[in-house]
């Protein structure tokens, strides 16, 4: 599909929307506050109903397993923007973020909250769509990526990344936008108006699709979890 904006000009509308919401959302401000206390680790039997509905089909049997799966392994978020999901699974021995605007939200963050959204996580303030040499064959556990491919007409190439990162074995855990209405020309690329093409890609990458998600009355999107082979 036709890109909408250079990269420089997605990452600086992403900025701006990221200050935007931290300065007036309270629920941002509490949510900090638990990353960073703990209150909200998944050892303490803390789950995410969004993570659960998305990528494991509202059963929570199958999150389980997919903790006991991660246990003492090493998980990857890719594009968390302001807060890392991965901060939070505790449980996990190192937990790592991808994130090209991570710099400059955590100084952000640490100046006016005095905290930020990323503790206890090896940073990379890189674009995904950059391979990072020692991420690769290093990901045991899983990796978790939403809503980050329309950011960068390069998409494919985080992909590519993701599959030399996981290791046989390891899961991924994925939801994007595919296209957008004319209101998200700013910042958002349209990736593909066909999801079984999309599909393709994905298992073309190495991996084995095991559940799948669409958010309905939204405009074409996809999620899964699934396991590379």
């Amino acid at each position: 599909m036709n890109k909408r904006v250079d990269w420089q000009s997605a990452q600086k509308y992403e900025l701006a929307e990221a200050f935007n919401y931290m300065n007036n959302n309270n629920n941002f401000k509490k949510l900090l506050k638990q990353v960073n206390t703990g209150e909200i680790n998944v050892s303490k039997g803390y789950y995410d109903n969004l993570i659960i509905s998305e990528f494991f089909s509202n059963d929570l049997n199958e999150w389980k397993k997919f903790l006991n799966h991660i246990h003492k392994k090493t998980v990857l978020e890719i594009g968390p923007c302001l807060i890392s999901v991965v901060s939070t699974w505790d449980i996990a021995q190192k937990r790592i973020v991808i994130e090209p605007l991570l710099n400059e939200i955590k100084k952000y963050q640490n100046n006016i909250f005095h905290m930020d959204g990323f503790p206890n996580t090896v940073g990379y303030s890189l674009p995904a769509e950059k391979l990072i040499e020692e991420l690769v064959g290093k990901i045991d556990g899983a990796i978790l990526i939403r809503n980050c491919l329309d950011h960068t007409p390069y998409w494919p190439f985080i992909l590519s990344n993701i599959s030399d990162y996981l290791i046989s074995g390891g899961y991924l855990l994925l939801w994007n936008d595919l296209l957008h209405p004319k209101s998200y020309e700013d910042g958002h690329y349209d990736i593909i108006d066909n999801i079984d093409s999309f599909k393709r890609l994905i298992v073309k990458f190495g991996f084995e699709i095991i559940s799948e998600y669409q958010e309905k009355d939204r405009h074409l999107n996809y999620g899964c979890r699934a396991i590379k082979k």
